[in-house]
């Protein structure tokens, strides 16, 4: 019996031996698996760059920062507490593809750089602060911290221009307190869960807003002049078409990538902010230029090139009355061999009504007057 005992507890101990030098084999990391350095508060985050995913990931403190190029001079910014919707390909109305050709990743004790030939993009890391902060700092951060751990990312070129810096966003669910409640009574139950977004820039005194579509309030320059971005037929003056296109002084165009109600604040106190009523990240393009073209070039880069042809081919006029509207035409185009307008379909802007009017026009020599 005893015999038996011992054989047993020798079986035992092979078996427990086998499993422990097995976990020990499996614990340790394979040539093919990637290393995360850091897991103090402080530590640097860890930064995933593979060849085949032209981005640049940043995972930190619950919130995933992604920097994707599309030219040496487009990159675009996605900011999320989701991973995943922080990943997800742009939204609507884009049909670029990323090129990470030409950018490259840089790690410093302070910061995260990805740069190229023409933009460098800087994601400022967390820092230890000075000195601790005080009990009433703490007390008061639990109820005022914001709706996202925050992130500070500057965009310069080689040269040291700088040419925007971002200095917050928020990921909200609605509430009360922000006034943005009422949008969950339009939830349906098969809607994913959404939030309030935005994000806020510096605005320096000397900048200049243009662009943002189709707006009739007299402002050349938004400056300072909040542009509700939608198709609001109640909007002041006349109804609004925007494109959420917005182009500066300082070189840079900025795209906003969200189809929902958003509204623009630039230039006031300092700031420019960018709130859309519903989302679930923040994502904008900025296209760095030497002039409005090239930056035009990267927009349609970005969305493709412009259907201005209709069929059948339409041309515009501004008729400021309609009984001069005849000797208003300029039409887009005409045929260079006969020197007529192929044109059957023609529209009109009224100066005092602003309403596009459509005109028929025979198409005949003798009624379509010379471009």
């Amino acid at each position: 019996m005893k015999r038996y005992f011992l054989l047993g507890l020798s079986f035992t101990g092979v078996i427990l031996y086998t499993a422990i030098a097995n976990g020990q084999t499996s614990s340790q990391p394979s040539k093919s698996s990637t290393t995360i350095v850091g897991t103090g508060l402080y530590d640097p985050p860890p930064i995933k760059f593979k060849d085949s995913a032209p981005n640049l990931v940043i995972d930190r403190k619950g919130e995933t920062i992604v920097l994707e190029p599309y030219a040496p001079n487009i990159l675009r910014v996605t900011l999320s507490l989701q991973h995943d919707n922080a990943l997800a390909k742009p939204g609507y109305g884009f049909v670029g593809t990323p090129h990470a050709d030409g950018w490259s990743k840089d790690q410093t004790d302070t910061n995260d750089v990805y740069r190229s030939s023409r933009i460098i993009a800087t994601v400022e890391r967390d820092h230890p602060p000075a000195q601790p902060p005080l009990s009433t700092q703490l007390d008061i951060a639990k109820f005022f911290n914001g709706s996202t751990p925050g992130a500070h990312i500057t965009f310069t070129t080689p040269e040291g221009k700088k040419l925007l810096e971002m200095t917050g966003w928020q990921q909200a669910v609605p509430n009360h307190k922000d006034g943005t409640a009422d949008i969950n009574n339009d939830r349906r139950p098969t809607d994913p869960e959404f939030f309030t977004i935005g994000a806020t820039f510096v605005s320096p005194d000397d900048e200049h807003y243009y662009g943002l579509g189709d707006n009739h309030e007299g402002f050349l320059d938004h400056r300072g002049h909040p542009v509700r971005c939608w198709n609001d037929y109640l909007s002041p003056a006349a109804p609004t078409t925007c494109v959420p296109f917005l182009i500066t002084n300082k070189g840079y165009g900025l795209i906003w990538d969200n189809p929902s109600k958003t509204t623009i604040e630039p230039g006031f106190n300092e700031r420019t902010k960018w709130t859309s009523q519903v989302g679930d990240r923040v994502s904008f393009f900025v296209i760095a230029g030497n002039t409005a073209d090239e930056i035009y070039a990267g927009y349609r880069l970005l969305t493709g090139p412009r259907r201005c042809y209709l069929k059948p081919p339409t041309a515009t006029f501004n008729a400021s009355s309609v009984t001069r509207a005849r000797t208003k035409f300029s039409p887009l185009r005409r045929d260079t061999a006969t020197g007529i307008s192929p044109l059957t379909s023609w529209w009109s802007t009224g100066s005092t009504t602003q309403k596009w009017v459509r005109w028929t026009w025979i198409r005949s020599s003798g009624q379509i007057p010379p471009p």
